[in-house]
C-alpha cells in the first residue's frame, strides 16, 4: 500500500495512509472467522455449567479438582470453572443454605481451590527441576 506523507514545520514528518473500507458483510465474515478460532484450552463443552449454574439447580461438584473446562485470563489465572453433570451431586440442606447466603463467595471458593492447586503443582515442578 503506497504511503503518503507531508512535512510539517520544525522538521516533523507525518505519514498518512489509506483507510481500509469494509462493507458490513465483510466485517461479519471477519468477526465470524475470529470467533471460530479454538480457545487455548480447547472448546468448552455445551453441556457443562459453572458452579453457580449448578448451584441454582441444587447440585454441587463431587470432585472440585476435576473440572471439565477452566476459563483463564491472560495471566493463566482461573476465572470460571465448568463441570459436567456426571461430576455433580445433589446439595445437602446445609450446602443449599450456604449457597443462598452468598452465591458469589460460594462460586469463588472453587476458583480459589483450582488456583491454589495450580500453584502447588507449579511449585512442585520447580522443586523437581
Amino acid at each position: 500500500m503506497p504511503m503518503a506523507g507531508c512535512h510539517k514545520p520544525r522538521g516533523k514528518y507525518i505519514v498518512t495512509g489509506e483507510i481500509i473500507k469494509t462493507t458490513p458483510f465483510e466485517m461479519v465474515l471477519i468477526i465470524r472467522a475470529y470467533m471460530k478460532q479454538p480457545r487455548k484450552r480447547g472448546i468448552k463443552p455445551e453441556n457443562s455449567k459453572t458452579v453457580n449454574q449448578w448451584g441454582l439447580r441444587g447440585r454441587i461438584p463431587v470432585d472440585p479438582l476435576k473440572p471439565q473446562y477452566i476459563w483463564d485470563n491472560y495471566y493463566d489465572v482461573p476465572q470460571t470453572i465448568y463441570y459436567l453433570e456426571e461430576n455433580t451431586r445433589e446439595m445437602t440442606e446445609e450446602e443449599k443454605a450456604d449457597f443462598r447466603a452468598d452465591r458469589k463467595v460460594f462460586s469463588q471458593r472453587y476458583v480459589k481451590l483450582i488456583a491454589d492447586e495450580r500453584e502447588r503443582l507449579r511449585k512442585k515442578a520447580r522443586e523437581t527441576e
